[in-house]
């Protein structure tokens, strides 16, 4: 699982295909074929999605 004891706080960030802004957090969530939850964690809208997803390939490296 990806946990962290440090606090985040939202930001706003913004969605260049959409052109739009948000404000908040994001949910980057790991689920098998069988819609079972894995892993989760929170980032601030600001941080890109590839961020975690470098962490997540790491954790799940030996998975199928």
């Amino acid at each position: 699982m990806i946990c962290s004891t440090e606090p985040i706080k939202p930001e706003f960030g913004y969605a260049t295909a959409q052109k739009i802004g948000y404000f908040g957090f994001k949910l980057h969530a790991v689920c098998d074929k069988n819609v079972i939850l894995h892993s989760f964690d929170f980032s601030p809208a600001n941080v890109h999605d590839v961020n975690d997803l470098h962490h997540i390939k790491e954790t799940f490296q030996n998975c199928l």
